[in-house]
């Protein structure tokens, strides 16, 4: 019987294991809630219906036949919320949540849970949007750009 295991198999194996276990990075979802009405002022969603904006810098993908884009609503630290748009500002790409930063696939940018640039190419901050809870209730101001 032999023991030995070649580098090839045991990368298989070993990668394999990790995505079994979800520890890869790559391979989570991110949660989407699909919006049916939006207004012209904006929208409004449950609160209790998410366990992903449950903890800190929780965040979920908020999507619209009426967007061009999915807004990304962020749970902060303090408990406050915070929606950003997922589109990137260098070239249109959808940025992905990578533990406390947003990177964009295509050209590498990465932002913060803010929206703000921390590497180029991209200059422009992540479009921010005004989110409030009233009552149980999130409400999504999509006509106030907050700087």
């Amino acid at each position: 019987m032999d023991l030995c295991l070649s580098r090839r198999r045991f990368l298989r194996y070993s990668l394999g294991a990790l995505a079994g276990l979800g520890l890869v990075p790559g391979c989570a979802t991110l949660p989407v809630y699909r919006i049916a009405e939006v207004t012209t002022e904006g929208f409004t969603m449950p609160l209790d219906d998410f366990d992903a904006l449950a903890g800190d810098n929780g965040i979920l993908s908020v999507v619209s036949p009426e967007f061009e884009s999915s807004i990304l609503l962020i749970r902060r630290e303090d408990g406050t919320f915070l929606a950003l748009t997922s589109r990137c500002t260098h070239q249109g790409c959808t940025v992905k949540p990578s533990r406390s930063f947003l990177v964009c696939p295509c050209h590498g940018s990465t932002f913060d849970l803010n929206g703000k640039v921390l590497r180029g190419p991209a200059r422009t901050p992540l479009p921010r949007f005004s989110a409030t809870i009233q009552s149980d209730l999130i409400e999504v101001r999509l006509t106030e750009f907050l700087k």
